[in-house]
């Protein structure tokens, strides 16, 4: 029998919305908590080893998109692994097609370990993951309250203070004026991980762009340079009680 499915490698430019349509539909039915955003989707492609042309696929019919799956490669010969097919053309094929698809490009990029992420209540997923050899090794759980919950306030400590978690960059850097050294602190696990962020992975060029935003913007000596970006953007400094 012919396969009906046209099975790609996903084009962001002309599949990204269309995508996001499916996926939303498919959470609807699903509830497995994915954000399924167009904005989400924007955001995947700056992700490290996220390659449309070699790790993702699409599957359509007559120019509707039906299927998704991804190989995403992660550091010590690991890869994750995601496969979803709309509901309206599930037990078909097409979800052990995408799977063979991924599973084929993870052994092409020499891993050893996948791991896929599963919803304990999709009972439709998990049964189809144990048919293809999947076993659990883990699980995770999710809490929830009403919005007009009523939070007791916390009071800080002397020296602390609260700052939202969007205002902070990928590195946290402090000048210790008492040592006369730099502290780094990293604050996001992927800082590492993505050249195109900007974030210095040469040591000594890093301290360098510090020291110069120190020296040249920062009038007050006991001060926390908050951000550095890049070296075209260092000049954001924020008073700071973390200095030892």
């Amino acid at each position: 029998m012919e396969n009906p499915f046209t099975i790609r490698h996903y084009a962001p430019e002309k599949d990204l919305s269309p995508l996001a349509r499916m996926l939303t539909e498919i959470e609807s039915i699903d509830r497995d908590g994915e954000n399924t955003s167009e904005e989400n989707l924007r955001a995947a492609l700056a992700w490290p080893n996220y390659r449309p042309d070699q790790d993702v696929w699409v599957a359509e019919i007559e120019g509707k998109l039906l299927g998704y799956g991804v190989a995403l490669e992660q550091p010590s010969q690991h890869c994750t692994m995601y496969v979803v097919v709309h509901p309206s053309h599930r037990r078909k094929g097409l979800g052990s097609q995408l799977l063979e698809l991924t599973l084929n490009r993870v052994q092409e990029l020499g891993s050893t370990n996948i791991l896929v992420y599963a919803n304990d209540q999709n009972a439709a997923s998990n049964f189809f993951l144990k048919h293809h050899g999947f076993a659990p090794v883990g699980s995770s759980g999710a809490m929830k309250a009403p919005a007009s919950i009523q939070i007791t306030p916390f009071e800080f400590p002397p020296g602390f203070t609260l700052k939202r978690y969007s205002k902070l960059d990928f590195i946290h850097l402090n000048i210790n004026k008492k040592q006369g050294k730099l502290r780094q602190t990293l604050v996001q696990e992927v800082a590492d991980a993505n050249p195109a962020s900007g974030i210095y992975h040469d040591v000594g060029s890093l301290y360098e762009a510090v020291l110069e935003a120190y020296l040249g913007t920062c009038k007050d000596p006991v001060v926390g340079c908050d951000s550095f970006p890049s070296r075209a953007n260092s000049d954001r400094c924020v008073a700071s009680d973390g200095l030892e």
